[in-house]
């Protein structure tokens, strides 16, 4: 698969088309992985919940706005320079291998259907529902 790179040329929205490499908002069935790295701007989950082929935060060092529900139909990788804002939901609904690098992810993390989700190393969820 090929990267999708979020390089925030326009502004720091998810669904604009100029902030992504390939001038193409990720999708889960276009056959390229949603990336952010260390030229990677803070980027906002907007509009409404997104759907991507992967998602891969290896060496990302800023933040991500979780505003909406990012679903995984792929591979998630997460890094410790990363920063989770926001309180929306990253879902995986496909088999898959996440790899934390070390990154606790603070918000709900979903698993759909039945398929087999491969742990690289310890993934921690650091997700407490109020109430």
């Amino acid at each position: 698969m090929a990267a999708n790179v979020f390089t925030g040329l326009v502004n720091g929205n998810w669904n604009n088309i100029g902030n992504w490499s390939t001038a193409a908002v990720p999708t889960a069935s276009d056959g390229n992985v949603a990336t952010f790295d260390g030229t990677s701007p803070s980027c906002t989950v907007d509009g409404a919940n997104r759907v991507c082929n992967g998602i891969d935060f290896t060496g990302y060092t800023n933040t991500i706005t979780m505003t909406f529900i990012i679903t995984v139909s792929g591979n998630i990788t997460l890094d410790t320079g990363m920063t989770v804002a926001g309180a929306a939901a990253m879902a995986v609904n496909t088999a898959s291998t996440m790899t934390s690098n070390g990154e606790t992810w603070p918000n709900p993390f979903t698993f759909s259907g039945s398929a087999t989700y491969t742990l690289a190393d310890d993934l921690g969820v650091a997700y407490s529902p109020e109430g």
